[in-house]
Parts: structure tokens; C-alpha cells; sequence
């Protein structure tokens, strides 16, 4: 299908050599940040026992270069190759295809990299959606409802360079639903480095 090929049967490296990498990039004092993410992708396969279909979405924001979605990667580089767990947004990823992805991922944390450039009711449909784990029911020509059936538990991440949060309270009177399904993290990692820096 279309993630047949995402996932790694045959790593090139063993796991040892994943898990010393990682603890180098993110085992420092200062990188609490970095932790959480990648905590965040394993909790993933966890997701489904809540018991309702959720997408658990995080949002990290903050300016170029401060490594979201390198963490973001990161998180996801234990389940496969990265880049084929994810979409780009700015390269015209769709709202359909962003929620179908997540469908077909099941328990497997899903990245839409620079999702702030979504706009309007898209943004607001898309965080409601992800935060609910399931597509929005529509219906047939016939006028019956119809159910596709796709629902997904895993953990969605979503980098943008500025907050979620404050775009949908843009365009909606009140953004409650939305802004309570979203998890947002202002990433500045400017003071994490310079911390590193003086180890």
C-alpha cells in the first residue's frame, strides 16, 4: 500500500547503534525539549488504549532553524524511515491526504512539517479532526450518512513557525474545540544551545 515500504525490516544499523546516537544528539542538560518529543513519538503505540479514537496532535512553533522538526524525525526514526511517516504542507499536502495518512498509520506517530501554512476553515477542520482521530462524517448524493470507518489513535506531531493557536482564534469566534485538542509547544531552542555550548 501506500506505506508499504515506510517501515525498516531490515535496519541498516542495529538498535544499539540508533540508541547511542540518540543518547548523544539529546542526553544534555537543557534538551528537556528534545526528550519530550522523542518520549512523545514512542508513546504513539500507547495511544489506541485510551480507548477513543484520538490523534493526540502537538504543535511545536517557533522560528527556523531551532530543530523541530529534526526532533520531530527523530521521534519517528524508531518506526521507519522519517520521511516517508510524514507530509509538508508547504509542499501541498492536502487536508483529505493529511487525514488519510494518519488513518493508515494506525499507532504510528505521523509529522506534518510546516503545517502553518494551512489557512482558514482547513486549519480549523484539520485540528479538529486530528484531535478527534477520525474524519468528519459526511454524506452520500442520496443524502444518508456515510462512514468511512477511519479512525486512528497515535501521536501527530506538527511544526510550524507560528502558533496554531492563535490562527484559528483568528478566524472563529471561539476556538475552543480546537485549541482543547492541540497540544502547542513554543520551540526556542537558542537557549538550549548556548547551554550546550557551555558544557
Amino acid at each position: 500500500g501506500l506505506f508499504a515500504d515506510a517501515f525498516v525490516l531490515n535496519p541498516a544499523a542495529s538498535k544499539e547503534t540508533w540508541v547511542d546516537c540518540i543518547d548523544r544528539m539529546y542526553n544534555h542538560p537543557g534538551h528537556e525539549q528534545f526528550q519530550f518529543i522523542m518520549y512523545a513519538g514512542f508513546g504513539s503505540a500507547l495511544v489506541h488504549f485510551f480507548g477513543e479514537p484520538t490523534g493526540a496532535p502537538i504543535s511545536l512553533y517557533g522560528g527556523r532553524g531551532q530543530g523541530k522538526t529534526t526532533a520531530c524525525k527523530m521521534a519517528l526514526s524508531i518506526f521507519g524511515k522519517p520521511n516517508r511517516l510524514m507530509v509538508s504542507w508547504k509542499t501541498g499536502a492536502t487536508l483529505n491526504a493529511v487525514l488519510k495518512s494518519c488513518a493508515i498509520m494506525g499507532s504510528v506517530p505521523f509529522l506534518i512539517d510546516e503545517f502553518s501554512n494551512a489557512f482558514g476553515n482547513e486549519l480549523s477542520d484539520a485540528l479538529y479532526a486530528m484531535g478527534n482521530g477520525r474524519d468528519k462524517m459526511r454524506s452520500d448524493t442520496a443524502g444518508n450518512l456515510k462512514m468511512d470507518g477511519l479512525t486512528w489513535g497515535l501521536t501527530t506531531f506538527a511544526t510550524t513557525n507560528s502558533s496554531l493557536h492563535d490562527k484559528v482564534s483568528v478566524i472563529k469566534d471561539d476556538a475552543t474545540a480546537e485549541i482543547s485538542r492541540l497540544l502547542e509547544l513554543h520551540w526556542d531552542a537558542a537557549e538550549t544551545i548556548e547551554h550546550h555550548a557551555m558544557l
